[in-house]
């Protein structure tokens, strides 16, 4: 079996591909806009994005990581920016994304709803795309090599135009790493 893992941030990478490797012999990992963790990951693609151009222009790219891949699934974490992008491939391949999965059984994936008062379990029946926070596989290890593959970026052919950004300041505690809410 082999897993695909779309992640932004350094430990999204390292737990993804950490819990890829407890479902799957083969795991590739996959990220748009910044460098990819090395040493997580059988293999690595490092998606380009021009600077000032919106995350969707990046889809052809993530598409071209999944073609040379050739997953059986797709684990993505759940940023803004990487929901959209699994969304955009979803499309691609005529399926959905499952979100906020929280756990993994074969072909079986449970997530939460009302705040997570009840759980459903359902069955992927086409390419199994899943947004899946970190904290997921708590107990596994990331191991890889260093191979890094480079996937130019590919314009749309409408692509999207950035008008204007405005800088946010974080803050605030991130929520996937603590004990009690």
């Amino acid at each position: 079996m082999k897993a695909l893992v779309l992640a932004e941030t350094i430990d999204g990478q390292k737990a993804l591909c950490a819990g890829a490797r407890t479902i799957a012999d083969e795991v590739a990992l996959a990220v748009v806009k910044g460098a990819p963790e090395t040493g997580v990951a059988d293999k690595a693609y490092d998606i380009e994005l021009p600077a000032g151009e919106p995350v969707e222009n990046a889809a052809a790219g993530v598409k071209a990581a999944y073609d040379a891949a050739a997953p059986d699934v797709v684990l993505v974490e759940p940023t803004p920016r990487n929901k959209i992008l699994a969304g955009l491939l979803a499309a691609q391949l005529g399926t959905a994304v499952v979100s906020d999965i929280t756990a993994i059984d074969g072909d079986t994936v449970t997530t939460m709803y009302f705040g997570g008062l009840a759980e459903s379990k359902q069955k992927a029946s086409a390419a199994k795309i899943y947004t899946v926070a970190a904290t997921c596989f708590d107990a596994a290890e990331a191991t890889g090599s260093d191979a890094v593959e480079v996937i130019a970026y590919t314009a749309p052919a409408k692509p999207l135009v950035l008008r204007a950004t405005k800088e946010v300041p974080a803050q605030g505690a991130d929520l996937t790493k603590c004990d009690v809410v």
